[in-house]
């Protein structure tokens, strides 16, 4: 690396944030390590995030404005902050999210150590408005300064979900910028509404000579978002990934994770049904024609077959029985209704102290 400090370029898509935007600006304005710009890509934003970005920017002449002018989706939005900025690396920051305020210059300090190309700390779960209610989260937590060919071979199971030391998701880390740039990230993003992150990511990873982990907490992932809901595209979205991680696998001849792609695409399937079971809209006859539909495809068989999966759901699709599937499934959903309410009063408390 350079003797001097870069520019480090930190790029925050902008839609719907109104209640958090303020707290995440602050919060990367505030960092310990000075020499940052900060591109708030506004993804045509219908309430007022963008005034409260513009606000900022008045006040901070580090802070750049990028307007898409109509609604594109966080890919394409983040990856034109990518290529507008200035900075040699590059944060991605989620709005609705936040930063401690040493994280950059954690990050920083570890890749100027190393060399790495790509720096990932801790991250941690919020669960509450004020911060207070925080849990570290599971992944993340191994200690790692890894390099070709045994990053490959070692962690890119990671992405079909067969090992948790490397974060799927694109923040908490901090990246050399020409590795968007080499990899076709940042002139082709993954077209996805859920899981582009880690198709990003997936597509950035065998390009990464080094990767390097800290303990240091980086990141503040404010849980219960829209990723929490029922989405009529998030199925469609997972199938197509799935497909297209059997092509990776093939391509990279990586045959150690079919077996884990199989049961992501199971576990997929079934967080799908229950968010169904959730959603006021749909009735009955709509979630049983979807599952028959897919046995029917011969789709669960596929992802099932010969498989050993300890998993009760996963017995019912095994076992080609749709009615025991949905009946678990509901059974399911309506515990996790009583707990979201239990949450959300524990959550109302928090807020009053």
């Amino acid at each position: 690396m350079k003797d001097e400090k870069p520019i480090i370029s930190i790029v925050v898509p902008v839609y719907k944030v109104q209640r958090y935007v303020g707290r995440c600006i602050r919060s990367i304005l505030n960092q310990t390590y000075p020499h940052i710009e900060l591109l708030l890509v506004n993804d045509a934003s219908p309430d007022r995030s963008w005034r409260i970005c513009q606000r900022y920017a008045a006040k901070d002449r580090r802070v750049r404005l990028l307007d898409s002018g109509t609604h594109q989706g966080v890919n394409k939005v983040r990856v034109d902050g990518i290529n507008a900025a200035m900075g040699e690396l590059v944060m991605l920051v989620d709005s609705d999210d936040y930063l401690p305020r040493t994280a950059v210059e954690r990050l920083w300090q570890t890749m100027a150590e190393t060399d790495a190309d790509v720096v990932q700390g801790r991250m941690w779960h919020v669960f509450d408005n004020h911060g207070w209610w925080k849990k570290e989260s599971a992944n993340g937590r191994e200690a790692l300064e890894v390099t070709q060919p045994e990053l490959f071979d070692k962690y890119f199971i990671t992405f079909f979900g067969g090992n948790d030391a490397i974060y799927v998701a694109l923040w908490a880390k901090l990246y050399k910028k020409s590795l968007f740039e080499v990899s076709g990230v940042a002139t082709a993003p993954p077209a996805f509404r859920r899981g582009q992150d880690l198709m990003a990511s997936m597509m950035l990873f065998p390009y990464i000579q080094k990767l390097v982990t800290i303990g240091d907490p980086v990141y503040y992932y404010r849980s219960g978002g829209a990723t929490s809901c029922y989405s009529p595209y998030y199925y469609t979205d997972m199938k197509e990934q799935y497909a297209l991680k059997k092509e990776i696998i093939k391509k990279y001849n990586y045959s150690k994770a079919s077996e884990s792609n199989r049961i992501v695409m199971c576990r997929y399937l079934y967080k799908h049904v229950i968010s169904m079971y959730r959603e006021s809209s749909l009735q009955e006859k709509d979630i049983r024609k979807f599952i028959q539909e897919e046995f029917r495809s011969g789709f669960i068989r596929e992802i099932t077959e010969g498989l050993a999966y300890e998993a009760p759901f996963f017995a019912y699709l095994q076992a080609d029985d749709s009615t025991g599937f949905l009946d678990y499934c509901k059974k399911i959903a309506t515990m996790n209704r009583w707990r979201r309410r239990i949450n959300r009063w524990l959550m109302a408390m928090l807020q009053l102290m």
